[in-house]
């Protein structure tokens, strides 16, 4: 389950972080960023008017038992965000570069992980995982 969510988490905010034009060294940007995936409205409208974030959207809600723990998803996404643009030092091309290498090898970028964003990776999996175990059975 780590897996998946820390791939939907790193897809979102590749979705995102392209599509509002991240420039290399931009704190607007990044403040920008984090916002939109912290803030519900916002978010909601950039899913509305684009598919890669729908995709995601529907990906993050479908793990997180239709939504339940989303919020928290959508949390470490920026997160794990504003840690992969400090390892870039700022640079587009090179966060492009590890989002890409993010998502094909996610074990790697779990074991770079700050301690608080393994420990809220590990607690969203737990929630969900407690909620499929007493969830009614279709």
């Amino acid at each position: 389950m780590d897996k998946k969510i820390l791939f939907v988490s790193l897809f979102f905010t590749s979705s995102f972080c392209f599509a509002n034009g991240l420039s290399s060294a931009d704190q607007e940007a990044l403040d920008k960023t984090v916002k939109l995936l912290t803030t519900q409205s916002e978010r909601n409208e950039v899913i509305d008017n684009n598919p890669d974030a729908q995709k995601a959207d529907e990906l993050v809600n479908q793990l997180s038992q239709q939504g339940a723990n989303s919020e928290d998803v959508y949390a470490l996404s920026a997160n794990i965000f504003k840690d992969l643009l400090r390892e870039a030092n700022g640079d587009s091309a090179v966060l492009q570069k590890l989002l890409m290498e993010a998502q094909k090898n996610p074990q790697a970028l779990y074991r770079k992980l700050s301690p608080e964003n393994r420990n809220q990776l590990q607690a969203i999996t737990q929630d969900i995982e407690k909620k499929k175990q007493t969830a009614p059975q279709k």
